[in-house]
């Protein structure tokens, strides 16, 4: 449990906001509208007495206290008043804070699979991100956000993760590909380019679009050339790249719009294959009286990545340092496998479900897609496909027919579809071949 101090805005008492399930993200010392960590319950109450006392107008009152002390009254009460608006108008910007950091771990890991620690950690510090950005607008002191580098094979969900994240939290973010960007003065994307899908992605609200996130893919695909002549696709692109990692004024469209980089987070992903040997060359170096090796798994080995290991690989120390913990993700087992295609399933039968159709797999078949997609090496993007090829002629076949029937698939992937003839209007049985899932080696 995360326990954080907030200095009240009216008295400077601190006091603590703890995130909880049963209250989103407020102690009970915190009560402003669903927003909290504003202002201390004992300045509320005292706010709401004099709020009282103003309010029921009574002559007594009038007519005890000297006009001058009803108007300092009466000043301070509006002050406070206005204070109170001004603040929920900067905590409504940021509706992931009304509920807790738990919430949302369980929400992304209910959609992403295999990938607990990872999940955690970007769910973490993209919430936390809000709550620094939320502190400053508020007028307090807060550390610098926090930017993200996410490093794991292809296809084990670096940017699905990101964008599920995302998508949870409700914040504003737009994707690029590194591939596409280029240094000032070629071809290709800019950093302009990034920041004007961000600010189209907020509905061209600049201010939420500050407080947005940028993604880039394939962000590997930057690193330095050893080559003599300039770098304009590595080591200016990452040069570049620094505008939106440190906080900058960078115009946009056009250079109408001064778009502030203080409150953007980054996203960066990619495979960084050959990352491993850095690696592992710097935990057993080849000494004599010493082990060269050590028993450790290869696959475990990004996980000991340090900032070193990415500066020789090909990047700059400033754009290392931008983001110095990096994240990896684990490579996908087959139970992991096997639980996305299972996921990915359920969405499939609520297709069938729209057209009163019962769909039915037998579960080798699932096992067999899911030892096909391990033998490919390519994480989960080929469950997709499978999954397509494995149901297109009965899903053909249902939005073909009349409403209401059933599918089964067997263990070789022929389906048996139990249909009404759209134009006779009487039931027919259509046996469909599907494609050979047996193999050689099951798991």
């Amino acid at each position: 449990m995360i326990t954080r101090k907030i200095a009240c805005y009216r008295c400077g008492k601190l006091v603590e906001a703890t995130p909880s399930v049963d209250k989103p993200y407020a102690a009970s010392s915190f009560t402003i509208d669903k927003h909290y960590g504003c202002i201390c319950s004992n300045c509320l109450r005292e706010l709401s007495k004099k709020d009282t006392i103003l309010t029921a107008n009574t002559a007594n009152a009038k007519s005890q206290a000297p006009q001058n002390i009803q108007s300092k009254q009466s000043t301070m009460v509006e002050n406070d008043r206005y204070r109170l608006n001004e603040l929920k108008a900067i905590t409504s910007k940021y509706p992931c804070l009304d509920y807790s950091l738990e919430s949302f771990v369980d929400i992304v890991k209910s959609e992403v699979f295999g990938q607990d620690e990872a999940t955690e950690k970007v769910v973490f510090t993209l919430y936390t991100n809000q709550f620094k950005c939320m502190l400053e607008d508020m007028g307090y002191e807060s550390d610098e956000l926090n930017h993200l580098l996410l490093i794991g094979s292809t296809g084990v969900g670096k940017t699905f993760l990101a964008e599920t994240a995302l998508k949870a939290l409700e914040i504003p973010y737009a994707r690029s590909n590194a591939d596409a960007i280029t240094s000032a003065g070629y071809i290709g994307d800019k950093v302009e380019a990034i920041l004007e899908r961000l600010y189209q992605a907020a509905n061209n609200d600049l201010e939420l679009a500050q407080n947005g996130v940028v993604v880039i893919d394939e962000i590997d695909k930057k690193r330095r050339s050893d080559s003599s002549q300039r770098d304009i696709n590595g080591l200016a692109v990452q040069q570049e790249l620094l505008k939106i990692l440190e906080p900058n004024i960078v115009w946009i469209n056009h250079g109408k719009t001064a778009f502030d980089t203080s409150h953007l987070t980054v996203i960066l992903c990619g495979a960084f294959v050959g990352l491993d040997k850095i690696i592992k060359t710097r935990l057993y170096p080849q000494s004599i009286g010493f082990k060269s090796e050590e028993s450790i798994d290869d696959d475990k080995l990004l996980k000991n990545v340090e900032p070193i290991d990415l500066v020789k690989y090909g990047f700059i120390e400033e754009f290392v340092g931008r983001a110095p913990t990096p994240i990896v993700l684990n490579n996908l087992s087959y139970f992991t496998i096997l639980s996305i295609i299972q996921s990915k399933l359920a969405k499939k039968k609520s297709i069938f479900s729209a057209k009163n159709f019962e769909l039915r797999i037998d579960e080798l078949v699932l096992s067999k897609i899911a030892c096909r997609v391990m033998e490919h090496n390519t994480g989960a993007r080929d469950i997709k496909k499978e999954l397509e090829s494995l149901l297109y002629q009965a899903e053909y076949q249902v939005m073909n027919s009349r409403s209401g029937g059933s599918c089964d698939i067997n263990e070789n992937g022929d389906a048996t579809v139990l249909y009404e003839d759209t134009k006779s209007k009487r039931l027919g049985i259509v046996e469909l071949i599907g494609k050979d899932y047996l193999l050689e080696d099951e798991p």
